[in-house]
């Protein structure tokens, strides 16, 4: 059925922005505290750890937004086939 179709396409985007949601508030969170940190660190020891999860946080980051890109790109393509 077409309808059921389409409010699983809906409840499908839905939880795509959700989980989006849910992955980029707690990264920029890591992201934060590990560049204050690193200031603190300055060439100290634990520096390199701090660039090491300040880099892997961001990397995440990118990584959950081209996600969300693509399933963008997806649903913009379903909906012009649709027309």
């Amino acid at each position: 059925d077409i309808t059921q179709m389409k409010e699983l396409e809906i409840k499908k985007s839905q939880f795509a922005a959700t989980v989006t949601h849910e992955l980029r508030s707690p990264l920029h969170g890591i992201i934060g505290l590990s560049e204050n940190l690193l200031v603190e660190a300055k060439d100290g020891p634990m520096s390199r750890s701090l660039q090491m999860i300040n880099n892997c946080s961001r990397r995440l980051l990118d990584l959950v937004a081209n996600i969300m890109d693509l399933s963008t790109l997806v649903e913009r393509k379903k909906m012009r086939l649709s027309k």
